[in-house]
This record gives C-alpha cells, sequence and structure tokens, in this order.
C-alpha cells in the first residue's frame, strides 16, 4: 500500500520540518506522500507477512516487534503511512 496507494490529502506531521531537509525521508511532494524508506519498507513487508508462515522459532514475537516498529516509525515519521498501515496493524492484531 505504501508504494501504489494514491492520494491528494497530505495529512501534516510536526517532524516534517526536519525531514524536509533529507531526501531519503523527503515525503512531500510525492503522489502517493510516503519517503523512499517507506516505499522499502512496502516492498519489504510483503515479503515479511508471507514469510512469517514458514516454521520460524520465536516468530510471534519477530511478528510483533517487526510491526511495532514499523506503527512507531510510521507515527513518528509520517501520519499518511500512519493512516495506511494502521488498518493492517489492527487486523493483525485481532488475529
Amino acid at each position: 500500500m505504501f508504494n501504489y496507494f494514491n492520494t491528494e490529502t497530505y495529512l501534516s506531521h510536526p517532524f516534517d520540518v526536519y525531514t524536509r531537509n533529507v531526501s531519503f525521508l523527503n515525503h512531500s511532494e510525492k503522489e502517493n506522500h510516503i519517503c523512499p524508506l517507506g516505499n522499502l519498507v512496502g516492498y519489504l513487508l510483503p515479503l515479511w507477512l508471507l514469510g512469517r508462515h514458514l516454521p520460524i522459532k520465536n516468530k510471534l514475537m519477530i511478528n510483533k516487534v517487526i510491526m511495532n516498529i514499523i506503527l512507531f516509525g510510521s507515527l513518528c515519521g509520517n501520519m499518511n503511512a500512519f493512516s495506511y498501515f494502521l488498518p493492517l496493524y489492527l487486523s493483525d492484531l485481532l488475529i
């Protein structure tokens, strides 16, 4: 969703002042308002969501850590990414 969902609404974030100067974290001028770091996460996260069904030791703990890092990172960095990720996080939490 981070890579393909386009929106015209930009949800401003207080940290935008700091991330606007870093090219890898600048997300205000894109069609989907996601920075290149978020696009990278958007490609890696589906791999984890498929790979977590493999027989991995402690996969529930690893899954919680990964999902919480993405939730916290999107909350601290980009409100659009947070609003895109929140339904996935909640559905994963309920399952």
